[in-house]
């Protein structure tokens, strides 16, 4: 497993702690990565339903509880995130800061999200806190 930023590293083993292994993580190009998931997410949300209940495992809002479930990477396949905050990069003519390659398709890298809570987390890393409850990390805070 190959960071391109040490800090890179350092922020995931910071947010991670005990939950940190190379299962979580995938450099390669996301548009490949999305094609594998669209072709194997079927499969994957029966696995993931069966062992760990049929609830929303985020509970991010007080919506949560929809009842149709969807999967949702922990560590998005791709971020801009840590190009913004860790390394200041702004996007150029009216565009975003350029994307890093992340997030992995393993199981270990899935969670099963209400649509509510899904649609509020949108392209954010999520952590586990200290009770073991997720949540979604302020990257900006944790580089402080």
């Amino acid at each position: 497993m190959k960071f391109l930023y040490n800090e890179d590293l350092d922020f995931f083993i910071k947010i991670l702690g005990d939950n940190f292994n190379e299962n979580l993580f995938d450099f390669r190009d996301p548009v490949i990565k999305r094609k594998e998931f669209d072709k194997m997410k079927k499969d994957l949300f029966k696995k993931i339903v069966l062992s760990r209940q049929n609830k929303c495992q985020l509970c991010l809002t007080s919506q949560c509880g929809g009842k149709k479930l969807v999967l949702d990477h922990m560590i998005p396949l791709s971020s801009n995130e840590l190009n913004k905050y860790i390394r200041g990069e702004k996007g150029q003519n009216g565009k975003k800061a350029i994307a890093q390659s992340f997030g992995s398709n393993h199981p270990d890298n899935l969670l099963l999200s209400c649509e509510h809570c899904n649609n509020h987390k949108k392209h954010k890393f999520i952590a586990r806190d200290k009770n073991g409850k997720f949540e979604i990390v302020d990257v900006s805070s944790v580089i402080k």
